[in-house]
């Protein structure tokens, strides 16, 4: 995989004829897709186009190796160019693919999935009312989470339950289960006892004193979005080439010739990227173990000054980075 590429990030978006707002997640609010997950380490489309419009007009194919929920490979199969991308957390991986299916889907395709989450939203209630959860999802939550109360008892009923109508859904109409896990995932954090504030910590008494929203209440919601959404996606034939998890795995890749990278890298913000979506890990079932998270972590890509230590951070295992590192 070559290396020597034009790298464009949120970071290197001075003096495009672009509000700053766009070089983060909230820029690409009004965007279709763009609210199916908040990921705030995240970019807005435009940023994209504006990237690829002033700096690579002629590009056939970009390369995007932290593709997060999947704005850069969506907004250029838009435009259509073709990506590659990588990324290494399941929950986003998951959250791109729903999206990639829509912008690939034909219009009738699109407004019989319409159809079908219209009739998931009015008998919801029902469904998880008399929806039969394994205990799978409970004993991993011990496992994984020990006393931790992320939940109140009630609200972590309804999500087990979810999960169960998420898993029937799966077995008679994927695409459909698909949208229910996302929109459930969307909302797990709005519905705990956690806040994501930059990085995720518990909600402190006063903030606990406003209330949670009602689980079902905000899944209704989100899949409202979602319906709506589906209107304003753009089409496009051009399907992204999803190549690997991790983005270190690309340098064994034979080079693809990108015309150039658009991503938004880790950076030196001490962001725990994957403890940051240890609810919605769970609820993937990704995590069932204590250890799962610190797997996940140790092969991630990280930028944190807790991440240099006396034996550690000294040399990468990138050969082009070391090179150029011991360039000075």
């Amino acid at each position: 995989m070559t290396s020597q590429l034009p790298l464009f990030s949120p970071s290197r978006s001075a003096g495009l004829d672009m509000a700053a707002v766009h070089s983060t997640f909230q820029g690409g609010s009004d965007e279709p897709g763009h609210l199916w997950f908040s990921y705030l380490e995240g970019y807005s489309p435009e940023f994209v186009r504006q990237i690829l419009h002033r700096f690579m007009p002629d590009a056939k194919l970009v390369l995007e190796p932290f593709a997060g929920t999947g704005t850069t490979p969506l907004t250029l199969s838009a435009a259509g160019v073709a990506c590659a991308y990588s990324e290494i957390n399941p929950v986003l991986r998951r959250v791109a693919d729903l999206k990639l299916q829509v912008l690939l889907a034909p219009s009738a395709l699109r407004k019989n999935l319409q159809e079908r989450i219209w009739e998931l939203s009015a008998t919801l209630e029902k469904l998880s009312a008399s929806a039969a959860p394994t205990g799978n999802l409970r004993n991993s939550y011990k496992r994984a989470f020990g006393r931790s109360r992320f939940f109140d008892e009630d609200q972590f009923e309804r999500v087990v339950r979810l999960r169960a109508v998420c898993d029937q859904l799966y077995r008679e109409d994927r695409l459909l289960g698909q949208t229910l896990e996302v929109a459930v995932m969307a909302k797990l954090v709005t519905c705990s006892r956690l806040k994501r504030a930059g990085d995720l910590r518990y909600r402190r008494p006063k903030e606990l004193a406003r209330g949670i929203p009602p689980l079902m209440g905000e899944v209704g919601n989100q899949l409202t979005l979602m319906v709506t959404d589906i209107d304003r996606f753009p089409r496009s034939d051009i399907r992204p080439h999803y190549i690997c998890a991790n983005a270190k795995d690309l340098a064994s890749f034979p080079s693809m010739r990108a015309d150039g990278l658009i991503t938004s890298p880790p950076y030196l913000n001490g962001t725990n990227y994957i403890r940051n979506t240890r609810l919605e890990l769970w609820f993937l079932r990704q995590l069932a173990d204590p250890t799962d998270l610190r797997t996940f972590r140790d092969q991630v890509v990280t930028a944190g000054i807790n991440d240099v230590g006396r034996n550690t951070g000294r040399e990468s295992p990138t050969p082009s980075v070391s090179a150029l590192a011991a360039r000075g």
